[in-house]
């Protein structure tokens, strides 16, 4: 209620186009922290969440005494393999990296009132490895989804609004592209 206030007051300062309205659909608890937003062919909002930064993901720029490892880092497992080097720095140890979860969060209108009505996490991303998730991209019933080192793809197979299918497509090691020769990530 207060987070819908909040936004209804936000989107009367908004000055638009002639012609143009703005109108809220879902805030907090039906949606926070998105970082990326995409409609399914069946008009179902699907939300990229970020919660980890910091806590639960980590980089060189924020824990110096990662640095050294980290760009001498040739794959994904490598990155591992710091992180449980270093596991004794961070509260928890290896728990810390997967206390908090990056998620994916499908947000429907199901009575057609033009406001959500439902939202459930469809899909959790938690893992040590797991970075920040960046994109959603519904599409043909699959929802594919960016959180490196992973490009994933998503499948809610039963109808219950939750991914049973988590599919790996490419971990992010070595990529060819065509033309422009070959590179790490």
């Amino acid at each position: 209620e207060k987070a819908a206030s909040a936004a209804q007051a936000a989107i009367a300062t908004f000055k638009l186009p002639k012609g143009m309205k703005a109108e809220l659909f879902a805030a907090e608890p039906q949606i926070g922290n998105p970082v990326a937003i995409a409609l399914d062919e069946q008009g179902r909002l699907f939300a990229a969440e970020e919660y980890r930064f910091n806590i639960g993901t980590e980089e060189n720029r924020t824990r110096p005494f990662l640095l050294e490892d980290d760009l001498q880092l040739q794959t994904v497992d490598d990155r591992l393999a710091m992180f449980k080097k270093f596991e004794k720095k961070f509260d928890g140890g290896m728990a810390w990296f997967t206390k908090n979860a990056d998620r994916i969060q499908l947000i429907e209108d199901r009575d057609g009132d033009g406001r959500a009505d439902s939202s459930k996490t469809f899909a959790e991303f938690r893992e040590p490895l797991d970075g920040l998730i960046a994109g959603v991209l519904p599409f043909d019933g699959d929802i594919y989804v960016t959180c490196i080192p992973n490009l994933w793809r998503l499948r809610d197979q039963d109808g219950d609004g939750k991914a049973e299918l988590k599919e790996a497509l490419h971990r992010g090691e070595k990529i060819e592209l065509r033309g422009f020769g070959s590179f790490r990530l």
